[in-house]
């Protein structure tokens, strides 16, 4: 791409976040940043609704606007608005409610993985008509100090594969492959059961089954079965994060395991790398991701390389993305982001053109 073309593209990318000041991505649909096995948004108010039980309400809205150009140029708007409920009884378990709805299939760049974490998500036939779903349901149930059990409907990529900076499509990176391990065949919101075991602040373990295609149809005959340790502590006196998982799934016979690491380096830089590995049966093998956040403030800049290794069931070349951002909060309640995004030999062929993917995203929280 000509300097010209990079710098009118920019230049358009810019004058956008003024016509898309609106632009918004969903609270709650990846709001794992702190807490990832507690996805209640990141601005939660308690309310007193009845008796003694307070529940906790989180709320927000995204739109988010891309464009792309390669061997065709594409553009399109995405939405999701997102309710959370959480009813914490204390020593008799917490119950959780997750509302989503949202619109619009972005654009398709030809990769394995999506240039917008929530293109599925509300991708409708139907014009002018919006997908809404009960996107998780569960309840909590402690059997001890140390461990308990969930079950119902549950996101796994909310308890398992979780990273401090690139974990959450509405406030970090947007593409997918950075949002979650591309290697791990997460099913979706789906119905299962999973253990949790946290022996002190250090350790943690987790092991789930859950039904593996995300239709909820009540069938665990065929089961996607997952279990991972997590480590956090410190590095030259610097807060990190270590992540172990290892997965199968039945009716694909895929399977595979995972590495999850965040390292803050400095009070304002926090670095992430991710590996995982899958059979090769499948279109790519192995997964890799690296990358760092830096805070300026109450704004963000991170940028992520990742790289998937193909197989012979796909094309023959390895397929490899970058993504940088900016995020400026306008005020508490409003975060808007630019995010520039360059995908090399996408499905794996470098017949194909690369592909530039050029975005805003604003995030809304209540």
């Amino acid at each position: 791409m000509d300097r010209k073309k990079t710098y009118l593209i920019v230049k358009q990318l810019i004058g956008g976040v003024s016509a898309l000041g609106l632009v918004l991505q969903p609270a709650l649909v990846g709001a794992h940043e702190d807490e990832p096995d507690q996805p209640v948004g990141h601005s939660a108010k308690v309310l007193q609704l009845s008796g003694e039980s307070p529940i906790t309400f989180g709320a927000g809205l995204t739109m988010v606007g891309q464009g792309m150009s390669g061997a065709t140029d594409d553009s399109g708007l995405t939405y999701s608005a997102d309710l959370a409920f959480t009813g914490d009884f204390g020593s008799r378990g917490t119950a959780f409610i997750y509302i989503n709805t949202a619109q619009g299939a972005g654009i398709d760049t030809g990769a394995a993985t999506g240039p917008n974490a929530d293109n599925e998500s509300g991708d409708l036939t139907a014009e002018g008509y919006s997908e809404t779903r009960i996107a998780e349901a569960w309840y909590e149930l402690p059997l001890n100090e140390m461990a308990s059990v969930r079950f119902g409907k549950i996101d796994p990529t909310g308890i398992y594969d979780g990273n401090l900076v690139a974990n959450d499509e509405t406030t970090q990176f947007l593409a997918d492959t950075f949002v979650n391990n591309a290697a791990i065949a997460f099913p979706g919101y789906t119905g299962g059961i999973n253990l949790a075991v946290n022996p002190n602040e250090t350790w943690s373990v987790n092991i789930g089954v859950f039904e593996p295609t995300g239709d909820f149809n009540g069938s665990l005959g065929d089961s996607f079965i997952i279990g991972e340790i997590g480590f956090a502590g410190e590095l030259a006196g610097r807060p990190g994060h270590l992540r172990l998982t290892t997965w199968s799934e039945d009716s694909t016979k895929n399977k595979g395991y995972a590495l999850s690491v965040d390292q803050s380096v400095s009070d304002d830089v926090t670095l992430f790398a991710r590996y995982g590995n899958q059979d090769d049966e499948q279109d790519f093998d192995n997964a890799f991701s690296l990358g760092g956040q830096l805070a300026l403030g109450g704004n963000t800049v991170g940028a992520g390389y990742s790289l998937l290794t193909t197989t012979d069931m796909a094309g023959p070349d390895d397929e490899s993305q970058f993504e940088i951002y900016y995020s400026h909060a306008v005020n508490e309640n409003l975060h808007v982001t630019l995010d520039l995004q360059s995908i090399s030999n996408p499905g794996f062929n470098s017949a194909n053109d690369d592909v530039f993917v050029y975005g805003v995203r604003g995030q809304v929280d209540f």
